[in-house]
């Protein structure tokens, strides 16, 4: 335990000397002694008086516990001046990463997809100052959530894409209108669908602060099944090469419809900037494919020393407010 205000302590000290000195030290001798009263003879009669002396015994232990709970209250006064606190340090593990999620959301991803939000939901409410961001594409890229700690937000747009994958597998109509295809059909007709090299490079340069700061770890998780349908800017290798040169790890989940050319070209590239490459239901189940990532990646913490100092007035406070209390009643009985 420590005290803010050192000075206190001597402080209380001397006022201590003080009343001890002023109580039971005599500072001379009193003359006059029956000035100003009556003599009376015999007076011995009266303390032998049984009454008188309990009387007298009762007023010496009441007067005895005033005078002792007096210094009690001096030294308690005294502790809650110098204001004591205890100091607390406790280190607390806070993860400095950014985390894109990058979906293609052609329908022929759509159960890979499910699962994936499913339980990427968990891992989003169990973050520790990570950054969490979501990118869909398919002919084009559509930057849906930000990067951002504000996880409520991102959890509640994660309901919002589950669901409208979910309402499409169930449904045999096509809603050009649907939230999933509203900029991500851009250019459809000329281009093609399912251009995943430009979604993993566009998700790149979400990366808003990349250049700036160096210190937090950023990965991809890219979900596809690696079919290309149209011509893209960038193949998947050349954005894989993109990511690479920013240090951007990519974790590539793909469906078990590939082909063994597909599986190969997704592998070569999330393999070229430090990440893994899964199949769905081969390499075990979404939950334990996000376990991977996050014991891959668990080194990255950023270690904070916090100090909490908390104030202890409150017991010597009630101690105080008792003591005095105390004393009161005991004043109260000696003067009847």
């Amino acid at each position: 335990m420590e005290v803010r205000n050192q000075v206190a302590i001597y402080v209380a000290i001397a006022l201590f000397v003080v009343f001890f000195i002023l109580t039971f030290v005599p500072l001379g001798k009193r003359r006059g002694k029956y000035k100003k009263g009556k003599k009376v003879a015999n007076a011995f009669y009266i303390s032998e008086d049984p009454v008188f002396k309990r009387r007298m015994f009762i007023y010496k232990a009441l007067t005895f516990v005033v005078v002792f709970f007096c210094c009690l209250s001096i030294a308690l006064s005294s502790i809650m001046f110098a204001r004591p606190y205890e100091s607390k340090t406790t280190i607390e593990e806070k993860y400095t990463r950014d985390i894109f999620l990058c979906i293609d959301v052609s329908t022929s991803v759509d159960e890979l997809n499910a699962s994936i939000i499913e339980n990427l939901k968990d891992i989003v409410q169990h973050m520790q100052g990570e950054r969490f961001g979501l990118v869909i594409f398919n002919t084009s890229p559509v930057l849906l959530v930000p990067l951002t700690n504000d996880y409520e937000y991102i959890l509640d747009e994660l309901d919002r894409v589950e669901d409208h994958i979910k309402d499409r597998m169930s449904s045999y109509w096509y809603d050009e209108d649907d939230y999933l295809e509203q900029g991500t059909l851009i250019g459809n007709m000329e281009r093609g669908s399912s251009l995943i090299g430009d979604g993993l490079a566009a998700t790149l340069f979400d990366f808003n602060d990349i250049n700036e700061d160096t210190e937090r770890t950023r990965l991809i998780i890219l979900a596809t099944d690696n079919q290309l349908w149209g011509t893209p800017y960038l193949s998947l290798t050349e954005a894989a090469e993109l990511c690479k040169s920013k240090d951007v790890y990519v974790y590539g989940i793909g469906t078990d419809t590939m082909t063994k050319k597909e599986k190969r070209e997704m592998r070569e590239a999330v393999e070229l900037t430090g990440g893994k490459f899964y199949i769905q239901g081969q390499s075990g189940t979404c939950a334990s494919i996000i376990k991977d990532i996050e014991r891959d990646t668990k080194g990255f913490v950023e270690e904070l020393e916090i100090v909490n100092e908390t104030e202890i007035v409150e017991i010597p406070f009630m101690i105080l407010l008792a003591l005095i209390t105390t004393m009161f009643v005991c004043t109260k009985i000696v003067r009847h």
